[in-house]
């Protein structure tokens, strides 16, 4: 699980080279660095996005590739929406008269995005830990009703898709050649099942935020000074997406 519980859990991430630059710049570039990635409709400017993604993938070697092959797994399970969708409903010229060129184009930059966008956020943020993102977003000044939103989604919305899946391997087990009426019907008592499980859930998260003072009760510690090396990491990574930013316009 990337997102570990909102306790010591946390702590026990491994430790990367990132780890020396400040919370709160990492998470200011992250969304920097999402925000532009997803301005990019060209091939040299995500080639030079994908380099820059890659680098931060490989900066702590192979044990940060291992850790985000799970995260980029799920991420790309969305993508496959796409290419289910864009190349048949995407309006433009057809090959072999049935999917769209245009369409196949759309998905595939889709996909480029989602995947750079993905190692991005990971090596910069998400690998932090549920605590210390809360760490950086108090730093950042932002509301606590809006930091719980943010974290408790970054954190359950993965539990809730471990919780699909693993009632997906269950109900393929037990009954692996079932009808499309009865397909159909466990269908609608895993969902139901998963929304029951996920509202007592939610109870029992808020009882316990309640009763710890809320995300201050869970924070390792407040948001330490900002170094000179802090200011030339995150200038350096805004001198990039902004070289990016106006390259776009020639390369479209």
């Amino acid at each position: 699980m990337i997102f570990r519980d909102l306790g010591g859990e946390a702590r026990r991430l491994p430790p990367s080279r990132l780890d020396a630059f400040d919370g709160r710049g990492r998470v200011l570039c992250a969304l920097a660095s999402a925000f532009t990635v997803s301005y990019l409709n060209s091939v040299p400017s995500l080639a030079a996005a994908s380099v820059a993604a890659l680098a931060l993938l490989l900066l702590d070697g192979g044990r940060a590739g291992a850790s985000a092959a799970p995260f980029l797994i799920r991420m790309n399970k969305m993508a496959a929406l796409a290419w289910c969708l864009f190349p048949v409903a995407y309006p433009g010229p057809r090959m072999w008269g049935l999917f769209s060129v245009n369409g196949v184009r759309a998905a595939f930059f889709i996909t480029w995005k989602l995947n750079i966008i993905s190692v991005t956020v990971f090596r910069l943020a998400a690998s932090m830990g549920a605590v210390k993102i809360n760490d950086a977003l108090a730093g950042l000044r932002m509301p606590p009703k809006l930091r719980s939103i943010l974290i408790l989604s970054l954190r359950y919305i993965f539990l809730l898709s471990g919780t699909m899946s693993a009632m997906t391997r269950a109900i393929r087990l037990r009954a692996p050649r079932q009808g499309a009426v009865a397909s159909m019907r466990a269908a609608a008592y895993m969902v139901g099942t998963t929304l029951i499980h996920c509202s007592d859930r939610a109870e029992r998260v808020s009882m316990a935020f309640s009763l710890r003072g809320g995300l201050d009760g869970f924070s390792s510690s407040p948001a330490g000074r900002w170094k000179i090396s802090d200011t030339v990491f995150c200038g350096a990574l805004a001198f990039f997406l902004m070289a990016l930013a106006l390259a776009e316009r020639s390369w479209v």
